[in-house]
């Protein structure tokens, strides 16, 4: 039985991206369907997202952000251009990520020994700070204010 998890509206309401081990061989995709449940797609192949994904669409639709092994990845709302972002995943698990509203960071949650923070980097990877330095339990991934 496939599971499918995370899933997110695009900003315009036509499509939902999502994870899912669907293909059968233990590793999460990220897909994306439009809203009337026509033209399903795959966007990335036998990734590892480690039951994850989370995928996040950028404001403008245009890119989509998620979560896999070795850190923060970003990709075209088609799936290509498919890159990790440089800086994550450099310690600890970096994962659930968000889009800021003008599209120049992404905020995401660092687990680290049974702790979390929230960070903001660039899509680029430069830039990685620090937000909450507490390291404490979460619960749940940042969300920026509209």
């Amino acid at each position: 039985m496939a599971l499918e998890f995370d899933p997110a509206w695009s900003p315009d309401g036509t499509q939902i991206a999502f994870s899912s081990d669907r293909d059968g061989n233990g590793l999460a995709d990220i897909y994306v369907v439009e809203a009337d449940s026509s033209g399903e797609a795959r966007l990335t192949l036998d990734s590892d997202l480690l039951g994850r994904g989370e995928p996040a669409w950028s404001r403008d639709g245009s890119k989509i952000a998620y979560s896999a092994l070795d850190g923060l990845h970003v990709m075209n709302r088609d799936g290509s251009n498919d890159y990790w972002v440089p800086n994550t995943n450099a310690q600890g698990d970096d994962h659930a990520p968000a889009w800021a509203p003008d599209g120049r960071q992404i905020a995401f949650v660092n687990l680290l020994n049974s702790e979390e923070d929230i960070f903001v980097i660039t899509p680029a990877g430069s830039s990685r700070q620090n937000l909450t330095q507490h390291r404490a339990q979460q619960y749940g991934g940042p969300v920026w204010e509209p």
